[in-house]
């Protein structure tokens, strides 16, 4: 497409300008835009979210999380954004960081039990290959990698007698 058949497509509204070189079909959502327009991608709880994995956060309402190459600088992360800049980016991740390194992200940053939660709804939904889990055993932090193993593949997110709070009991808790 020519620079002048996307600048009137976006006047047109058939597509929407996230920056320079990067377009979106209306609809999609804000939070793509905004990742998009800082030049980057979905991290975190976000990508999990975005990859249809369960999080333990407070869904699309909670703070938007994005991954920025370490490399590159970012332009204006808009406010309340949490960004995250390890790894590489993969090149044909353009919305989301890949399963594999939004899994770790959640490990490092939300913790042991929205790990497991987001890991278990990867494997219900069989969505990791095996070279990916591999790969993920050596990238989580060393506390994590035993929730890797006792990970139940046919996990569900139905409410369980077994807690006051109906979670599942997990074998860090008093």
């Amino acid at each position: 497409m020519t620079d002048a058949a996307l600048r009137a497509a976006v006047r047109r509204g058939a597509l929407v300008r996230a920056r320079q070189g990067v377009y979106a079909v209306p609809g999609t959502s804000p939070v793509i835009l905004a990742a998009l327009g800082c030049r980057g991608r979905l991290s975190c709880l976000s990508a999990a979210r975005h990859h249809g994995l369960w999080t333990l956060d407070g869904g699309p309402a909670s703070p938007p999380h994005v991954w920025i190459d370490p490399d590159r600088h970012p332009s204006s992360v808009p406010p309340g954004f949490v960004v995250h800049r390890d790894g590489r980016g993969e090149p044909d991740a353009l919305v989301a960081v890949r399963l594999a390194h939004c899994l770790a992200q959640i490990a490092r940053c939300a913790g042991a039990e929205a790990f497991l939660c987001a890991f278990e709804s990867s494997l219900r939904q069989r969505l990791l290959t095996r070279a990916e889990l591999d790969g993920l055993r050596a990238t989580v932090p060393a506390g994590i990698r035993p929730l890797i193993e006792i990970a139940r593949g046919d996990a569900d997110t139905h409410r369980t007698p077994n807690t006051a709070d109906g979670r599942r009991p997990v074998p860090w808790e008093p």
